[in-house]
């Protein structure tokens, strides 16, 4: 069997983050993001449309290789059962790719677990799968996430509501989504629908890019006062993030309390993305007065101020 080995950034997520060793192609950034059960891989995959007469093939595996920080190139994943495009496609305006498959055909393997070493020549090779590869393919433990993780949990008992979002907390922190999601989803059975619990849910659905059920679950807590502010500075992110930038906007500004230096921030990007010029001035002013260390708000104060005298 040969498989498509195709060479990507080193990164421990593939979730969005800037972060990794001997970077290829931003694109290749969100290779492990779950669309609505759905992966969207890409590579530097140029040359397909020279080899490949038909729109789209069907393929075993497409496996990702990566070159770590001493430049040695590891497995970091793999697709399964893979529709492969000569030309490059797009998911939406920002997601280019050649490849996708479902959520269950698809690995992203742990920086520990990423042991075989396998080297092509150029951006991808096909290359004929020998029994040890088959072997490392036959790996289950993944750190992506399929559909139905959003609903398992932990069968461990748990000591007590407060203990419990502590860990929850923790596992955020430390970008263990899953874990956290399995935490949560246990406590929201052994507790029932608390706010903070539902909250918890949202934030690490935020984490995983699900912005459409995570938004779901912050307006069903946004009417409750200890959390409306949490609920709106979320969903400024998210309509942020979606591009709906008039909304964004509507619950940047219903946040009184929350993170109110990066609020003042968004706020003000939101504002420039929609050309409202002075008004983005005005609120990263407030920011820099909120935070008057923070870099990032004193630089884009200045693209700002560039901007509306060009």
């Amino acid at each position: 069997m040969k498989v498509l080995v195709c060479e990507i950034s080193y990164r421990r997520f593939y979730r969005g983050e800037d972060e990794g060793y001997h970077i290829v192609d931003d694109n290749d950034a969100t290779n492990f993001i779950n669309f609505n059960g759905d992966y969207y891989g890409f590579f530097k995959g140029e040359g397909l449309a020279d080899e490949m007469s038909k729109h789209h093939q069907e393929v075993d595996y497409v496996i990702f290789v990566a070159k770590d920080q001493k430049k040695i190139s590891r497995i970091v994943g793999w697709y399964k059962q893979v529709r492969l495009y000569k030309d490059m496609q797009y998911f939406d305006v920002q997601k280019p790719f050649y490849v996708t498959a479902k959520d269950k055909n698809v690995v992203l393997l742990d920086e520990k677990d990423r042991t075989f070493i396998l080297d092509i020549q150029g951006p991808y090779q096909w290359v004929e799968a020998d029994r040890r590869l088959h072997h490392f393919l036959k790996q289950t433990r993944r750190i992506n996430y399929i559909t139905e993780d959003f609903n398992r949990s932990i069968t461990m008992p748990l000591q007590s509501l407060e203990i419990t979002c502590q860990f929850i907390e923790k596992e955020m922190a430390e970008m263990n989504y899953l874990k956290a999601l399995q935490l949560v989803n246990r406590a929201l059975t052994t507790y029932g629908r608390l706010a903070s619990l539902i909250y918890y849910k949202a934030w690490v659905l935020y984490g995983f890019l699900q912005y459409r059920q995570a938004s779901q679950l912050l307006f069903a807590i946004k009417d409750v006062a200890a959390f409306h502010d949490f609920a709106c500075y979320m969903l400024g992110n998210i309509y942020f993030e979606t591009e709906d930038y008039e909304t964004s906007i509507a619950m940047f500004l219903e946040n009184k309390t929350v993170n109110q230096d990066q609020n003042a921030y968004m706020l003000a990007q939101a504002y420039a993305m929609e050309n409202m010029t002075s008004q983005a001035i005005a609120t990263i002013g407030k920011a820099i007065q909120l935070n008057p260390s923070e870099e990032v708000y004193r630089e884009f104060e200045i693209s700002l101020r560039k901007w509306s005298n060009a």
